[in-house]
């Protein structure tokens, strides 16, 4: 039975979030029993919780509600909206102001210009805080789907070898499932840490051990599957010619992780790619 699963990499950024507010418990007007019940007349209390309609909140708050990748685009794109009405209010309040103070003296209109200046800079730091939190978020939850899809694929794997007696066919495409499985986790994984270095080079030396660690222990997770197929020696014979192959030709240079993130990566578009149903 495969071990479980050691915790990712990737961990979520926790500043600039807060949960969405729950309602208050409301009471309910005093109502009369009817004479024919034996229970006094009182009072109840009905505590009904407002649902999140914020993309980023819904996002947060209520996983699993739309799919992931649909969720994570939402999300982008609400957080966006949210920001330039934000601003655009700030704005408004900022002219307002700069009108009612002509008659400041010119420190005091300096003073109010740096009070407003200083509050979109903590909106822009704000914002950007809940951009990075929700690429980590993303990537934490499409790892963990990836992570479904290959035990479900070593899974197959097993029981197609298994199999009495274990048919070439059957075996050959539950492995290729397996190893694209893995071979998705590897993109995802250089992909990651490709974007984390072009936006945060610090951050992308911290973790680069970790990442490091990952891509091999995946490499060894896929030899150590290949090798199974070594106990069957006919299996081994026929299978490993046509396996070989697209193996290596899939194979991740542990070096790519000096590669900077291509200029139209998938996390720059809007997210992670949606995973392959197909797999």
């Amino acid at each position: 039975e495969e071990e479980e699963e050691e915790d990712s990499f990737l961990q979520p950024v926790d500043d600039y979030f807060v949960e969405p507010p729950r309602a208050e418990e409301e009471e309910e007007e005093e109502r009369i029993l009817p004479s024919s019940s034996y229970s006094p007349a009182g009072v109840s209390k009905a505590t009904t919780t407002a649902r999140p309609t914020d993309g980023v909140d819904v996002y947060f708050g209520m996983p699993g509600e739309i799919s992931e990748h649909e969720g994570f685009l939402r999300a982008k794109m609400d957080l966006e909206e949210r920001r330039m009405r934000q601003i655009n209010e700030v704005m408004r309040e900022w002219a307002m102001a700069d009108n009612q103070s002509k008659n400041l003296p010119k420190a005091d209109r300096q003073a109010l210009n740096e009070h407003f200046q200083s509050i979109l800079q903590t909106l822009e730091e704000q914002v950007s805080g809940e951009r990075q939190r929700l690429v980590e978020t993303h990537a934490t939850r499409v790892i963990a789907l990836i992570n479904d899809q290959r035990r479900a694929a070593l899974e197959g794997f097993l029981a197609a070898l298994q199999g009495d007696p274990p048919q070439a066919e059957r075996v050959l495409l539950a492995l290729r499932r397996y190893l694209r499985a893995e071979q998705k986790e590897q993109r995802h994984t250089l992909r990651h840490y490709q974007h984390v270095a072009a936006v945060d080079p610090e951050k992308a030396q911290q973790m680069r051990f970790q990442v490091q660690t990952h891509l091999q222990v995946i490499e060894e997770r896929m030899n150590q599957s290949l090798g199974l197929l070594d106990q069957n020696p006919h299996l081994a014979q026929e299978l490993r010619p046509q396996i070989q192959e697209p193996f290596h030709s899939e194979h991740l240079d542990p070096n790519e992780l000096e590669a900077p993130a291509p200029a139209g990566s998938s996390e720059d578009k809007g997210g992670l790619q949606p995973l392959d149903s197909k797999d």
